[in-house]
């Protein structure tokens, strides 16, 4: 029990710290140190590059660095305890015990414990994809906003990358391999509703971020901030609260919940708090433009922004173990590039825009930031839900109810699939086969790709004796 939960949870709450800047970067690479001694602003910047050139590596050297988590447990707590010594040899240098050199020196280490604890973690929780796992992480999350985030900050910060890498070491790990390399071709097997959703949170995400920068860059929002963490503790509670009763409701289900049900039940949930979101969003940015200061409305959607971060982790997690693709390779692409160009709009992109623009007006400068990320925003709701209508892909997902008209759950339908002698797969396959759905539609229904859809209707057809699809539909109506 411990290990199952207890180390997951420690480590995820750990690894959450990296997201706030204020807890953690902050207070390694402040923008607001003079930076004429060795360029000393440029080192966040800098450090940002580094992460993307990271997931290049990543991406490059296919499933070789997934072999060395899995074989290589020792990796993990050893990056992270590399970036701790990092960290702590920042601070030194900051407060004058070290030379300022010794920050440039030290960033590498950060990058690398970052990196590697972003990757070990997805790994661990894509390899146990569960609704547990989901609840997981959303509790740590909350964990770290409760605890981590108010306690001493610079403690937190040192021991925040060695406790990612050490609990992780000490959590269960399934030693078989979750998922094939499959390399960037696991991306191209149809358009799911689960990669418009990971667009649509990208998107949201990033609007939010230039909020971010919006509000931590004027002056006037110390009333704002004091909002900001209640908030984000409702917005956390809230979901959590949600997913512990679907799961609830999952438990009283007749039928469990694995496979592409599971992932497609994620995702839905997903969906659903997206939508709450997304509509608080808008409020909250319609509300900064009757304020005027963005001083209150500004920090509901940094908090709701936070919000969607984790929500991205859920969906990426689900994407990975839905498409059987390789969870670093997935948030390398997808994660943290996503929370590089996060990061980059909101402490650096942002401030710099806003100063050069001060001149000019500085209200007028923060309306044109705000309409534009709401511009990207509705833009973004628009050419995903006209894609999805014109090319017919909206999946089960987006459709309340759908998931019990494709997949049977009833007592009586059970028993008529154990009758058959069919497999829950070929059960599925067949029911949406039967029902008229093309191999590549009950492909991108169930996540799987149309070599093994027609792989399972092979086998449908040998143990039921039929020979079309007007046969297997009347087999499977019992006439």
């Amino acid at each position: 029990m411990v290990k199952s939960y207890a180390m997951p949870f420690l480590g995820m709450a750990f690894f959450w710290v990296y997201f706030r800047y204020q807890s953690f970067f902050g207070l390694l690479y402040p923008l607001e140190l003079d930076g004429r001694a060795f360029g000393l602003s440029l080192v966040y910047p800098v450090f940002l590059t580094f992460l993307l050139a990271l997931c290049v590596v990543a991406v490059l050297a296919g499933g070789l660095l997934e072999r060395v988590l899995r074989k290589r447990r020792l990796f993990v707590p050893f990056a992270g305890i590399l970036g701790s010594v990092g960290v702590m040899s920042s601070f030194a240098a900051i407060e004058g015990l070290l030379p300022l050199w010794v920050v440039w020196m030290a960033m590498p280490l950060v990058t690398l414990s970052f990196a590697t604890g972003c990757w070990a973690w997805a790994l661990f929780f894509c390899s146990r994809f569960t609704f547990e796992g989901v609840t997981v992480m959303i509790a740590s999350y909350g964990a770290s906003l409760l605890v981590l985030s108010q306690g001493v900050p610079y403690l937190i910060a040192a021991l925040a990358p060695a406790a990612v890498g050490v609990t992780w070491k000490f959590a269960p790990f399934p030693r078989v391999a979750c998922c094939e390399d499959r390399g960037l071709s696991s991306f191209k097997e149809g358009t799911s509703c689960i990669v418009l959703l990971i667009v649509l949170l990208i998107v949201f995400l990033l609007a939010g971020s230039v909020l971010r920068g919006i509000v931590d860059t004027a002056e006037s929002n110390s009333g704002g901030l004091m909002l900001r963490w209640p908030f984000s503790l409702v917005l956390s509670g809230g979901m959590l609260a949600y997913v512990v009763r679907c799961e609830k409701k999952r438990r009283e289900d007749v039928a469990d919940v694995v496979g592409a049900r599971l992932a497609l039940s994620v995702e839905r949930i997903v969906l659903k708090m997206w939508m709450a979101l997304s509509l608080l969003f808008f409020a909250a940015l319609f509300g900064g433009f009757l304020e005027g200061s963005y001083i209150f409305s500004g920090n509901i959607v940094v908090a709701v922004r936070s919000m969607l971060d984790v929500l991205l982790w859920v969906t990426l997690c689900g994407f990975s173990y839905a498409k059987k693709a390789s969870p670093i390779l997935v948030f390398s692409v997808f994660g943290i590039p996503t929370d590089v160009a996060s990061w980059a709009l909101s402490y650096v992109a942002v401030p710099d825009a806003l100063d050069a623009w001060a001149d000019g007006g500085f209200a007028q400068a923060l309306d044109a930031l705000a309409l534009l990320a709401a511009f990207a925003s509705l833009v973004s709701v628009v050419v995903v839900l006209g894609w999805s209508l014109t090319r017919g892909s909206l999946s089960a997902g987006f459709i309340e109810g759908a998931e019990e008209s494709v997949f049977p759950k009833s007592h009586a339908d059970q028993s008529d699939v154990r009758s058959l002698r069919l497999t829950e797969r070929e059960a599925e396959v067949a029911s949406l086969f039967a029902r008229g759905h093309s191999v590549k539609k009950v492909a991108s229904l169930l996540f799987i790709s149309t070599s093994t859809v027609q792989s399972h209707m092979k086998s449908v057809y040998r143990k039921l004796g039929v020979h079309s699809r007007d046969e297997l539909k009347e087999k499977l109506s019992g006439r």
